[in-house]
Order: C-alpha cells, then structure tokens, then sequence
C-alpha cells in the first residue's frame, strides 16, 4: 500500500508541476488564458483526478495481462485525455465540443509524456530495490 500512495503522489505532483509550467508557457505565448488562482485549483483537481485514473488503468492492465508498452499507453492517453477534457468543460475552461477538444492537447502531451517518465522511473527504482533486496536474501540463505 505504501508503493502505491508514493507512486499516486508522484503522478500527482509531477503531472501538476507540469501542467502549471506549460499553463505558464502557453499563457505566455497568448494560447491559453492567465493563470490564476482559480485555474491553478483546476489543474490540482485535473492532476488528483488523473493520478487516480492511472491506478485504475493498472488495474486494467493487470486484470487484462497486457505485455506490451502500445496498448499501456494508448490506455493511459484516453484516460488522461477524457478526464481533462471533460473537468475542463465542468470547469469551463473551453466549450464541451469537437471542436475544442483540441485546446487540451498542447498542455496535455508534455504533462503526460513527464509524468509518464517519472512513473517509469520511480517503476524502475522500486524494481531495482527489490532485486537488491532479493539478492541479499539469498546471499544471506547460502551462509
């Protein structure tokens, strides 16, 4: 259970980080409205929610056995995607229509291609310590 809340709070805070610098970036550039306190809350929201849709997708994965790196991400993708397009349309950040869906991608891509990575590599550092841990149980049984 502890694996998992670090793993919840690791999407969490590097998908949020994310979202506020590309926010930043894109409000900058004039592609997206100012930051302010009420859209950082939103992107928290937007973040907590996704964070807890990959658990779910995990789930998925592991109920459905899937092996190969294509559909993982095809998953995780339409999860993240549907849950910001949809909370950003309850938010009315931009219309809930075709042709906004859109506006989401230019924040969306770099946050989950981060976020993806920091979960990848938090994956394998949990790896690696049990290896590790393994190893030294077995050494330990052979003396």
């Amino acid at each position: 259970m502890k694996g998992a809340w670090r793993h919840f709070w690791t999407i969490t805070c590097s998908s949020f980080t994310s979202a506020v610098l590309c926010s930043i970036l894109f409000s900058s550039c004039g592609l997206m409205a100012p930051l302010n306190n009420s859209l950082v809350l939103e992107l928290l929201c937007m973040c907590v929610s996704t964070a807890l849709g990959m658990a779910a997708a995990d789930k998925i994965l592991d109920v459905a056995n899937v092996e190969t790196l294509l559909p993982e991400v095809l998953l995780r993708f339409g999860i993240c995607y549907v849950l910001i397009f949809s909370e950003g349309a309850l938010f009315q950040m931009f219309p809930f229509d075709f042709r906004h869906m859109a506006e989401v991608l230019p924040v969306l891509v770099p946050t989950y291609a981060v976020t993806h990575f920091a979960a990848y590599r938090m994956s394998v550092a949990c790896a690696s310590e049990i290896n590790h841990k393994i190893e030294q149980e077995t050494k330990s049984q052979k003396s």
